[in-house]
């Protein structure tokens, strides 16, 4: 027959018959090649091996569901293969050991340990200006981290770039170090941001600095304000919500209501704005909300940027409402309620925040790109290098540097042979005048908190002078005695009017100001010794300079005295002839306030 014994051109000797076995066993084979994806075709070629995109290396593909992406595909990955990760898992401990123990000191966190505690901790927990809640903070920001952390992996895998190690982690590296000089924990914590973020570019590249952004720029929310700038924000507030407050009631509700201070008196009620009705931590809240609402419906950049900017104007507006809520509520005296209705306020603004963002989505296009920005395709436009050549050793030299740091840098310690005298030295009889003990309205304080303080009423044959002294150890970051409420002699009085004083003996500038009540005006002198200006305050604070030995120890003193004057020119002059004179005879004693004594 033909068909057997024809021969196929190229195959000499070989069967027609035995070269449709051979045929089909080439088929089978190249069959098999083509599943495991490595074999021969027809033509005798080798296909080419799978290429993982992630790693570029040749790595035969663990077999996932085409429905699996994101972060679990990449640990199903992992996890096939297991035993050539075994480098990545061992440095993945070991980095996070190194930095556990490196930054101990942030359990607890308490950045100003000297504050002095909300009267209500719910209260304090929501509605303190002095910082956010640190549990609540920490959770977000692992939140923020968790959706990027396939981002992150794809980073670590292939790092490209990284240039931004260089600028973040030497500095971050020298606050660690001074933080733990200083005992700052907030330092600590700003420093741990700077070190995540350079570890980041460093590991990861420009991907895992990106991804890294916002979970480690979130912590900075627990770093609070400067004392000196919290006193000179929610002073201000204060006023404002209280003026606020009695003109929508006059005005809007036809309830008759007159603002004095801080404190709205409506028929024979009084309602002060105290600090945490302030509305600073709201609008802290709100700022905080605002980015957690784009985090999780995932807006573009133009409507993220938009409610982060609302945020504040929406915390004022929630915050003035809860304050009017609590006037008008007979009930809102007690804390439960207080807080109750707080809390409340807080929802609504979160509705507000909602209701913004459904009018936004109207009008503003979806940013797709923007929004997948944590599922990127492998950028080939720059060659990615090993992780081990140098990254990983660099990262695991600073994770080391940082733990030896902990253990021998030195604390600093207050020098144990001086101490600071106390204002209750200044006697109760200074020439012809004789003191009385006067009451003090600490809610007028606000968070002011000096250490030691003298309230008394000076009184001789034709003059009543009140004196106010307070002092203040430098060394303290929770408080500082540079304040705008410095003049105001209570929560219920109104400055009118205010200018610089210069009074003998005084290095530095003082304040005059009339103050006005219900039935009295007041001219009040107000001066600061070792207290330095705005500027130079704040930075002293918020990088502990004091709680060092870089600078000369001092103690502030803030020292008001003040009289009763009327409407008349001459009331004013004489008041001012009588307060300068108390001032001149005051000074010595004021001297050495700001004088440690030898114990």
């Amino acid at each position: 027959m033909v068909f057997c014994s024809a021969e196929r051109p190229g195959h000499h000797g070989q069967t027609g018959r035995t070269s449709g076995i051979t045929g089909q066993d080439g088929r089978r084979k190249n069959k098999q090649a083509a599943e495991s994806g490595a074999g021969e075709n027809f033509g005798g070629t080798k296909t080419p091996e799978k290429i993982n995109p992630i790693s570029q290396n040749p790595v035969a593909r663990p077999r996932v569901d085409p429905k699996v992406r994101g972060f679990k595909a990449t640990l199903i990955s992992m996890h096939f293969s297991f035993p050539k990760n075994w480098r990545r898992i061992g440095f993945l401990v070991g980095s996070l050991a190194l930095l556990a123990v490196a930054f101990r000191d942030l359990v607890p966190y308490e950045p100003l340990p000297g504050a002095r505690p909300a009267a209500d901790r719910l209260e304090g927990w929501f509605f303190s200006p002095i910082g956010q809640s640190a549990p609540l903070i920490f959770f977000l920001s692992l939140c923020f981290l968790y959706r990027r952390a396939g981002t992150l992996v794809r980073g670590l895998s292939a790092p490209r770039g990284g240039g931004l190690a260089i600028l973040l982690i030497p500095p971050g590296v020298g606050l660690y170090a001074w933080a733990l000089h200083t005992q700052a924990a907030d330092l600590l914590l700003l420093s741990g941001v700077l070190l995540c973020l350079g570890g980041a570019a460093l590991l990861a590249g420009r991907t895992g600095f990106r991804a890294l952004f916002l979970p480690a720029t979130f912590l900075l929310l627990l770093v609070p304000l400067p004392a000196v700038v919290l006193n000179h924000w929610v002073y201000p507030l204060q006023i404002a919500n209280a003026e606020w407050s009695a003109t929508i009631l006059t005005e809007w509700l036809g309830i008759a209501a007159t603002q004095r201070g801080t404190v709205v008196f409506t028929g024979g009620q009084a309602f002060q704005v105290i600090e945490n009705c302030a509305g600073l931590r709201t609008i802290s809240t709100m700022l905080m909300a605002s980015f957690v609402y784009a985090e999780i419906f995932l807006r573009g950049r133009l409507q993220t940027v938009l409610l982060i900017l609302a945020a504040p104007l929406i915390g004022l507006v929630v915050n003035l409402g809860r304050v009017i809520s609590l006037m008008l509520n007979p009930a809102g005296e007690i804390v439960a309620v207080h807080n109750l209705q707080g809390i409340v306020m807080i929802v609504v603004g979160v509705l507000m925040l909602a209701a913004l963002d459904s009018l936004l989505s109207r009008w503003i296009a979806d940013d797709s790109d923007y929004v997948g920005r944590w599922s990127p395709s492998p950028d080939q436009t720059q060659k990615a290098s090993s992780p081990w050549t140098w990254r990983r050793p660099a990262a695991l030299s600073v994770l080391s540097l940082l733990v030896v740091l902990s253990f021998s840098v030195p604390s600093w310690q207050p020098p144990r042979m001086q101490h600071w005298p106390a204002p209750y030295a200044i006697p109760n009889q200074i020439g012809d005048w004789t003191a009385s003990p006067a009451k003090t309205d600490k809610k007028a304080m606000g968070s002011i908190a000096p250490n030691h303080w003298i309230d008394r009423i000076y009184k001789n044959s034709h003059a009543r002078i009140r004196l106010f002294v307070a002092t203040a150890r430098a060394t303290e970051r929770h408080t500082s005695l540079l304040s705008p409420r410095n003049a105001t002699v209570g929560a219920a009085r109104q400055i009118e009017e205010q200018e610089p004083i210069w009074l003998e003996g005084v290095d530095s500038a003082g304040s005059a100001a009339v103050l006005s009540g219900d039935f009295e005006r007041v001219l009040s002198y107000t001066w600061l010794l070792g207290v330095w200006d705005f500027w130079t305050e704040s930075g002293r604070l918020f990088l502990a300079l004091d709680r060092s030995d870089w600078v000369e120890p001092r103690q502030a003193v803030w020292v008001r005295i003040s009289t009763i004057i009327d409407a008349t020119p001459e009331s004013r002059h004489r008041a001012d002839r009588e307060l300068r004179a108390f001032a001149a005879r005051l000074q010595p004693w004021l001297v050495d306030l700001t004088a440690p004594r030898a114990r």
